[in-house]
């Protein structure tokens, strides 16, 4: 059996529709945005603070100063979210934090972890410093931003559907009492009058079925 569909129906199905569309697009689409800046922002933030650990430990090496790469680690390790600093040359780890850290892979590797490397070079070593942050700051605020997204299309979501719902009742009425007033016009009732409330396209014909069952009395 083939379904019909009313025209007030066909117009609140087509806006639903658009609506849900929309709500489910907010939800996905701008907490991802927002994890990718979250992101990109964090990792400047520790790709910045690796090149400062860099810049001091070469200086200090430059110097014959041993206690520079204990301040730079030691301002590294005060920033929130540092996890791991590791100064390496030839694939051994020189000096670490935390200690006794037998291989930077799994720190670099980890998916939890956010991982930059700067070159460290002077005229008698040749190294890297490693600083790797945590994404828990990330993932708090990507979740926030996900439940606010979440939230806000909920809301849009119900307001869009009262909307779609009153929207399509107030196109559909006009065309539903002008269908209804032919059906009795074609069954002899020329006593119908439409009331004209509007002035677009559905009013001027709603005009002219009125003007058309005048000229049949008359006839």
């Amino acid at each position: 059996m083939k379904l019909q569909l009313t025209f007030g129906n066909k117009i609140r199905l087509a806006l639903i529709g658009v609506v849900l569309v929309f709500a489910l697009f907010t939800s996905i689409y701008f907490p991802m945005e927002e994890e990718k800046l979250l992101v990109q922002s964090y990792n400047e933030k520790i790709e910045s603070l690796s090149e400062t650990i860099s810049l001091g430990v070469t200086i200090g090496l430059k110097n014959g100063d041993m206690t520079a790469t204990q301040r730079a680690f030691d301002y590294a390790k005060s920033k929130p979210g540092i996890r791991v600093i590791a100064l390496v040359s030839d694939n051994e780890i020189v000096v670490s934090y935390p200690t006794g850290i037998e291989s930077i892979d799994e720190f670099t590797k980890a998916d939890s972890l956010v991982s930059v490397t700067s070159p460290v070079k002077t005229d008698e070593f040749e190294g890297k410093i490693i600083v790797a942050g945590s994404k828990e700051e990330i993932n708090a605020s990507v979740a926030e931003a996900r439940f606010a997204a979440i939230l806000f299309s909920v809301i849009f979501l119900f307001v869009g559907l009262v909307i779609a719902v009153l929207f399509s009742k107030s196109m559909a009425k006009p065309i539903t009492q002008l269908n209804d007033a032919a059906k009795k016009v074609s069954e002899g009732d020329l006593e119908v009058n439409l009331v004209v409330k509007s002035k677009d396209e559905i009013g001027s014909l709603a005009v002219s079925f009125n003007h058309m069952i005048t000229k049949i009395k008359e006839s």
